[in-house]
């Protein structure tokens, strides 16, 4: 992805804010840990494998208010029941985010590259075979719910 060379950056925080704008990156390889070269890891056909000692990934991870669900959104048809554009299950994640009427992101086919908006009316999850999850939004950490 982006070649087999070093990105540019002059540190490990550097190369991560770097993998965190490109919606096309899952993180950021190092042949050497701590050697000062850093690498983009593509989203598409990632995986991580044994290259030797001193090879490590800071993998990006999905965003806290995420939840991994199995099966798929009832409310699919929101916004037209079509792929929605992005590129990673993170730009998705945040194109969701941005929509006050997207209760999640389904995928048919789980790490297939193929990210549907669900709607929040109407919203459940079914089975609708296998392979199929939902990242569902959750209500921020920093809020607490309370009767009264």
């Amino acid at each position: 992805y982006r070649g087999n060379q070093h990105n540019g950056a002059t540190s490990l925080f550097e190369a991560l804010r770097m993998c965190e704008e490109d919606p096309g990156c899952a993180g950021i390889g190092e042949w050497n840990e701590g050697g000062g070269w850093y690498n983009f890891c593509g989203n598409k056909r990632y995986g991580i494998g044994n290259y030797g000692q001193g090879r490590v990934v800071w993998e990006k991870q999905v965003p806290a208010n995420y939840v991994r669900k199995v099966g798929y959104c009832h409310s699919y048809g929101y916004r037209g029941n079509r792929h929605n554009g992005a590129t990673s299950l993170s730009e998705a994640l945040r194109m969701c985010e941005e929509d006050t009427g997207c209760a999640g992101i389904g995928e048919w086919n789980e790490g297939g590259g193929w990210y549907n908006f669900c709607g929040n009316k109407r919203y459940g999850i079914g089975n609708y075979g296998q392979g199929r999850v939902v990242w569902e939004k959750q209500v921020p950490a920093n809020y607490v719910r309370k009767v009264g």
